[in-house]
């Protein structure tokens, strides 16, 4: 095989082929440099744990070998980590919560969710119990409704439980337990779900749990 000169120029094509790599590659490194800066942000703003940065990151990072970070958001993608990571240390983000910090469209995270879950199969459930403690710092419920919407999510059946949007569920009881003094919208939005979804859970959670439903009506 005949080799160049080494005091040779590179050729036109090979040039524009060495050009074209470190473009990939500072771009690539740029947009992982870029996710490792919002993760921080996020964390101060979501008083994330240094569990939950970390996986998160570890997250994006196989996001990005499989590319599934090419020609989306690096924000989503990100926000989509830390909900994945999140749910697989049981301390899960309601996806409206995060919505409402990020200012990020809701049907917008739920696209990116999907589609990281779906190219790393990771799918991680958390049960509703998980979600009150991330659902009762933006509603500002006191204690004691925090513990009559446990007792109420201890006494659901399995069957009005499994299939179900967790946080929605969590909402619902929080909503039964609070009295009126929180709204069926409130909890949708920092649930992430349809006010018609809360409306359909309370329903299941008051005919499970009657004696709040007598002591509200």
């Amino acid at each position: 095989m005949e080799q160049r000169p080494e005091s040779q120029a590179p050729s036109q094509t090979e040039q524009s082929i060495w050009s074209d790599y470190h473009t990939v590659k500072n771009s690539t490194e740029q947009q992982v440099a870029t996710a490792l800066e919002y993760i921080e942000e996020l964390s101060a703003q979501l008083n994330m744990s240094d569990q939950i940065c970390i996986r998160t990151a570890e997250i994006y990072g196989q996001a990005a070998i499989e590319q599934t970070t090419d020609g989306r958001s690096t924000e989503a993608i990100v926000i989509a980590a830390v909900i994945i990571a999140s749910r697989e240390f049981q301390k899960p983000y309601a996806i409206g919560r995060i919505a409402s910090v990020t200012d990020t469209d809701v049907r917008d995270i739920r696209q990116a969710l999907s589609r990281v879950k779906n190219d790393l199969y990771l799918y991680t459930h958390c049960p509703p119990r998980a979600y009150l403690s991330k659902l009762t710092e933006p509603l500002g419920v006191d204690d004691s409704t925090i513990t009559i919407a446990q007792t109420i999510l201890d006494d659901l059946s399995n069957e009005n439980i499994g299939g179900k949007h967790p946080a929605a569920v969590a909402g619902a009881a929080l909503y039964v337990a609070a009295d009126g003094d929180i709204t069926q919208r409130d909890i949708a939005k920092v649930s992430g779900v349809t006010t018609e979804t809360v409306r359909i859970r309370v329903k299941e959670c008051r005919k499970e749990h009657p004696s709040e439903s007598n002591k509200q009506g």
